[in-house]
């Protein structure tokens, strides 16, 4: 789990652990201080279809979500906060995310599984 923090304090993200079973989530790593818990219960009721695709990107009123199914229950997802006033610095990390997310999903798969990630597309 340390490479998946370290990729999230790269990414300017926080890490968010899915339990569909559970119907539970659970920050893993909180890199923005203006985080909050709304993301949970948005990611909660997302869960049909995040569930339904191995990588989905979703967009919600603060930012948007990469969402890696890691097993047919659990989901690790990287939450990208966009602020109002972006820095220079801050936009180009978004930009980049955007432009990355099905290698990011996968990324984010073979760092938890230590196995390949699939080659499948990223549901937006």
């Amino acid at each position: 789990m340390n490479n998946i923090a370290k990729l999230a304090k790269i990414l300017n993200a926080d890490v968010i652990f899915l339990d569909s079973v559970q119907h539970t989530t659970t920050f893993l790593y909180k890199n923005n201080r203006d985080s909050n818990n709304d993301i949970h219960d948005f990611l909660l009721n997302k869960l049909d279809l995040v569930l339904s695709h191995s990588y989905t990107s979703v967009d919600y009123d603060l930012g948007h979500v990469v969402v890696c199914k890691i097993n047919p229950t659990q989901l690790i997802c990287f939450s990208f906060l966009y602020k109002k006033n972006f820095t220079d610095n801050n936009e180009l990390i978004h930009l980049h995310s955007l432009q990355n997310l099905k290698t990011i999903a996968q990324i984010i798969f073979t760092m938890y599984n230590t196995v390949e990630a699939p080659d499948e597309d990223i549901y937006i």
